[in-house]
């Protein structure tokens, strides 16, 4: 006889995914033993089960949503037990809860890896909106699950939790999060449900995006999705593509195949890229895109943007308003161009407005140009406003093609028109070496007549060593202008128009058949960089009503005596400042002296807080820096002062007190 002493082996055959979205699992196995003898059965178990007798293929239903382990082990005709069952763990989830957390030790690892949440929605989906609590850094995100549509209609909100937080990877899926298809989807980094930046999104791919925004089909854009209060970047040492790329969801930078609407970037610092933000829209037009309040590019050199701020085409009804754009330098040998605000492709309605721009550089003498504002659309009737906005210290290397230099606000779209150009203060005071330069160009390739309604603009050329210098070069003839009046020429040439310089105001008003009311003065800014009027300026209440333009680039309402002001800023000669000192626990300091001084505020000025804590100072002069300062014979307050350049009414952070031994 034979003695067999040797058990059989089991195999898992087939097994549901992980995560699955099915409260049902089908497995089949096998099994395999010695020549001696054969497999007589098999024994299966599922959690905490016993074994039992079970055939293949074995079939649960009815399963919870949560973790599963199945086991299954063979038996020979000789008695013996696989001693090491086959084992399978899995997750049923069939929707996701209305929260969840991310990170280590949550309920999700991950956002975008094989099994993290995006995958697990995109399979269950959800039967209310999702928040997502970022509980620890994600420092190996792929981007490899791309989130598609919640079912109906149900959003995700993504934000940090407990501390402020990072999500980087450098996957190769050219998008460390990316939306394709998806709506209703808000990333907010603000922990306080506020303003502060507290969710950094770092990607590490050159060739990609942190953010991508992509149409998952011909008749699925994503849509109603924001992106707020984060800070978006390439890796130390590594520039992408963009911090936020919104486009096709199939090929990488091309238009989206269905508009993305109705979608909002607000309060994001994004830097360390090509460009913070690139948006090319469908040929339908994307519609109401919303860019508020974001800080885009670096005043670190290392951290500077390579080509631009931003960029939009392909769409309608949207709105760039009050962005903070500087720190875009070229790399040495390129032969792009660098640009702050670019607005290209087809357009249908738009507002570009109170934005202020500046630092913007091309170094490379083989670049094509440098431009605070770029207009490459070719829309015949764009119906596009930009108004109320700063461009200052815009330089490109030079070059004997005109259209190759910097320039404030540049028009070079083929047959393009419907722009409206109001109260936009513009100062080029950075020399560029040769070539020429103007505060505003049009070129020869804007041949519409009446394509440009000029007015209320400050065009200044502040340079003093270099380029040939201009407030307009226009390359095309004056027939272009619908409307060119009340603006100011201040540059050692006031224009260029049909083939020839004019040094003159006179020269200009002559070759425009325009600009009665326009002046060729000193606007008087408050400083080279800094292009809020002076109270002695000469555009003060000169400007003509333009009944749309109804506040300034700080919200200031239009006019605050008898007429507008020429420029974005409708000067204010006095404002009030307001502050609050509190303890460490945040309560009310009474009787802290606080001191102003500084700018035009004359002698020192000294208040007293209120039982509340609160103080204020009012009717003091604008046009310079304050220092305003706290003192108590009580408390240490070691942050006790801050410097202010007021243009409005303005309420400071609070004084807060060091904690108490």
């Amino acid at each position: 006889w034979v003695v067999d002493a040797i058990a059989p082996d089991t195999q898992i055959l087939t097994k549901p995914s992980d995560p699955s979205n099915s409260s049902s699992a089908n497995f089949t196995f096998s099994g395999s033993d010695s020549i001696v003898s054969s497999v007589a059965g098999f024994e299966c178990k599922l959690d905490a089960a016993s074994f039992a007798a079970c055939t293949s293929p074995q079939v649960y239903s009815g399963l919870a949503d949560g973790s599963h382990t199945f086991q299954v082990r063979a038996l020979d005709n000789a008695g013996n037990v696989d001693q090491t069952p086959a084992s399978y763990t899995w997750s049923i989830v069939t929707s996701v809860a209305s929260s969840v957390t991310v990170g280590t030790g949550g309920d999700y690892t991950s956002l975008t890896n094989p099994g993290g949440l995006f995958e697990t929605l995109n399979n269950s989906g959800a039967s209310s909106s999702v928040t997502a609590n970022i509980i620890s850094d994600l420092t190996g995100e792929t981007g490899a699950i791309a989130l598609g549509q919640l079912p109906g209609g149900f959003g995700l909100t993504i934000k940090p939790s407990g501390a402020a937080r990072t999500v980087s990877g450098n996957g190769a899926a050219l998008g460390l999060i990316r939306l394709f298809g998806a709506d209703n989807v808000t990333i907010d980094g603000s922990l306080s449900g506020g303003t502060d930046r507290s969710l950094t999104l770092n990607y590490g791919n050159t060739a990609g995006a942190a953010v991508w925004i992509g149409a998952a089909s011909a008749s699925d854009g994503s849509s109603g999705n924001t992106v707020k209060n984060c800070v978006i970047s390439g890796s130390a040492g590594t520039t992408i593509v963009a911090g936020i790329l919104s486009g096709s969801g199939s090929t990488f930078g091309n238009a989206a195949e269905a508009p993305n609407s109705n979608n909002t970037i607000l309060n994001n610092s994004i830097y360390r890229v090509q460009n913070s933000v690139y948006l090319s829209g469908a040929n339908g037009f994307d519609q109401n895109w919303n860019v508020t309040g974001n800080v885009l590019g670096s005043t670190v050199t290392a951290d500077k943007n390579e080509l631009r701020g931003l960029l939009i085409s392909g769409a309608q009804a949207f709105t760039i308003n009050g962005n903070q754009i500087g720190g875009v330098q070229s790399t040495p040998s390129t032969g792009a161009a660098t640009v702050g605000i670019q607005l290209a492709g087809s357009l249908n309605g738009g507002f570009v407005v109170n934005n202020s721009v500046h630092d913007i550089k091309n170094v490379s003498p083989s670049g094509t140009g440098s431009f605070g504002i770029e207009v490459t659309s070719i829309s015949p009737a764009a119906n596009v406003t930009i108004a109320n906005n700063f461009v200052w210290d815009v330089a490109a290397a030079g070059s004997a093609s005109i259209a190759s230099n910097g320039f404030g606000i540049a028009f070079d779209g083929a047959g393009a028109g419907g722009y409206r150009l109001y109260h936009n203060s513009v100062n080029l005071n950075t020399n560029q070496t040769s070539g020429t330069t103007a505060a505003l160009y049009v070129s020869s390739n804007l041949n519409s007549a009446g394509a440009l309604d000029v007015r209320n603009n400050i065009f200044a050329n502040t340079q003093t060593a270099g380029a040939d210098r201009y407030s307009v070069y226009s390359s095309a003839s004056s027939s272009v202008f619908a409307a060119i009046d009340y603006n100011d020429y201040f540059a050692p040439n006031v224009g260029f128009i049909s083939a020839s310089p004019m040094a003159t105001l006179s020269a200009w008003q002559a070759a425009t058949t325009q600009d009665a009311n326009s002046l060729a003065v000193d606007p008087r800014f408050v400083s080279a960089g800094d292009l809020h009027l002076r109270s002695n300026s000469p555009m003060v209440n000169i400007a003509v009503l333009i009944a749309s333009i109804t506040s300034d680039i700080d919200g200031q309402s239009r006019p605050i005596g008898p007429a507008n002001d020429i420029g974005a800023d409708e000067m204010i000669a006095f404002v009030n400042v307001f502050g609050r000192v509190v303890t460490a626990g945040g309560m009310p300091i009474n009787g802290a002296k606080v001191s102003l001084a500084g700018g035009g505020s004359g002698s020192r000025r000294s208040a007293l807080t209120s039982p509340f804590g609160y103080f204020s100072f009012n009717n003091v002069p604008t046009g310079g820096s304050l220092t305003i300062a706290v003192n108590s014979r009580i408390y240490t307050i070691t942050n006790f002062f801050t410097v202010i350049t007021p243009y409005t009414d303005t309420t400071i952070p609070n004084f807060v007190a060091d904690p108490l031994p």
